[in-house]
């Protein structure tokens, strides 16, 4: 396995925990919520740092989190876009050809698929490795917290590039005439007991998340035994973390 140093800076100002929930929601509770439309619905402080520290870094390296998710959730290719002038790249980047970058017919670095692998994080400041807890698999130091056991990690561009998805086999115009649909468990779940699973239900193309999606995302868990009972809903506009692909949140209670 090819693991990735990531270093990380703090927020700066850390996150107040009293706006973040410091309970575990039981799945009474965030039934209660779903039916009454209670949102939204809170991770722990350090889960929500977490999900800030990742979404910072993938904004450096990718032309938008959309991008990110088309190529993790989606399978889109990845290539590289320039984001200054080349002639302000260093001389380790010189292997990179710009005229290849936009050309789909000779893609740099693309079709490659993404992986969940271990990271090695770091404090930027002091250059130790950050220690995991016993929490989950949360990884603590201070005010910030890396989950090291299911994020996405990327190679990281050259200076001066940042990576887009890109369809090798459709046009936009296919894309969205064709609806795809994704199943992935959430990388940021909220903060929930043990026993609560969280997955999303990520969809392009063919309109909104409507309920024959829904049921076709159920329909896939019901094949598990230790399902007991699933709850679903739609985040309203206001809360949706990514607007530009239509997802659900789709919690089970497991045995």
């Amino acid at each position: 396995m090819t693991n990735r140093r990531l270093q990380v800076e703090p927020l700066d100002p850390p996150l107040d925990p009293s706006k973040f929930a410091t309970t575990k929601y039981t799945w009474q509770e965030l039934k209660e919520i779903i039916a009454n439309d209670r949102f939204p619905i809170y991770r722990h402080v350090d889960q929500e740092t977490t999900y800030r520290l990742y979404s910072r870094q993938l904004k450096k390296e990718w032309k938008s989190v959309c991008d990110f998710v088309l190529h993790c959730k989606f399978d889109f290719g990845r290539r590289l876009i320039p984001t200054i002038s080349n002639e302000n790249n260093d001389s380790n980047n010189a292997n990179v050809n710009p005229n290849h970058i936009s050309d789909k017919n000779e893609v740099l670095l693309s079709d490659q698929k993404c992986d969940k692998k271990m990271v090695n994080v770091v404090d930027a400041q002091t250059e130790k490795p950050l220690q995991p807890s016993h929490d989950g698999g949360m990884v603590k130091n201070n005010s910030h917290a890396l989950n090291l056991s299911t994020l996405p990690i990327i190679p990281p561009p050259p200076n001066g590039y940042k990576w887009e998805s890109y369809s090798p086999t459709s046009t936009s115009e296919e894309i969205m005439q064709e609806p795809q649909r994704v199943l992935a468990m959430n990388d940021f779940p909220y903060y929930m007991e043990d026993n609560i699973e969280h997955w999303c239900l990520w969809k392009l193309g063919g309109g909104d998340v409507d309920d024959q999606d829904i049921r076709w995302a159920k329909e896939k868990l019901n094949t598990r035994d230790d399902i007991l009972e699933m709850q679903h809903w739609i985040n309203p506009v206001q809360y949706k973390s990514l607007p530009d692909i239509d997802h659900a949140h789709i919690i089970c209670l497991t045995q």
